[in-house]
């Protein structure tokens, strides 16, 4: 009565795989805000209702902004290629990425939607919105800060993300530098981050469970 034993009746028992339910809503990350004419990185994730990441199928997540600029897009790449009006979350994924590009300055609302004509708030999967300020004098990154990764199980992939950014957080996104990541312990994976305007990121790997401390070298003048 008290807790499964081996002792007496034979105990039975069966595995069970909760999955997450259906997409139901979208996240935005706050990458900070951004120098006009430069492009700032993004990653839209998609929970079911009950908070748990979805990985299963395609997700199509639209992408809006409410800025007055004749040249504001959205890519799917830190540079190059040509404007798209979507973010893909990929089947085995929770999240996807994009950079937003603006040259009008102000402050502007970024949406990731599910609905492909206009954002459409609560409707089918909830909209995610982000507040972002385009400045005309460019941001200038001061120091290298390490995003703390969520702790993971033992054999599970942890990404870390670095970004350069300025004394009150926005990224520099006219970084185009690397710097390197130490780890202690058993993690494996640490060395060079290789950072995209202004962000990068680096996957850890650990077979034991335990604290590991990161940190940072400067080897690229960064």
């Amino acid at each position: 009565a008290s807790a499964p034993d081996s002792s007496g009746i034979a105990d039975a028992s069966d595995g069970v795989a909760v999955q997450p339910a259906v997409t139901a809503k979208f996240f935005l990350n706050d990458p900070g805000n951004m120098t006009a004419g430069t492009r700032l990185g993004y990653t839209v994730t998609r929970e079911d209702q009950f908070n748990n990441l979805v990985t299963t199928g395609v997700t199509l997540a639209y992408l809006y902004s409410s800025s007055t600029g004749t040249t504001t897009a959205f890519y799917s790449s830190s540079s190059g290629g040509s404007p798209t009006t979507f973010a893909t979350i990929n089947d085995g994924s929770s999240s996807g990425n994009f950079w937003y590009y603006d040259q009008a300055a102000g402050s502007w609302l970024v949406t990731a939607s599910d609905s492909a004509t206009a954002p459409n708030g609560a409707v089918g999967v909830q909209d995610a919105v982000d507040s972002v300020t385009v400045s005309a004098i460019p941001i200038v990154a001061t120091r290298l800060v390490i995003l703390s990764p969520a702790s993971v199980q033992v054999g599970t992939p942890a990404t870390v993300t670095v970004e350069a950014q300025d004394a009150t957080g926005n990224i520099d996104t006219t970084i185009q530098s690397g710097v390197t990541l130490l780890a202690t312990g058993s993690a494996t994976g640490a060395g060079l981050v290789t950072l995209v305007n202004g962000v990068g990121t680096i996957t850890l790997h650990d077979a034991n469970a335990e604290t590991v401390t990161l940190s940072l070298s400067d080897t690229q003048s960064t």
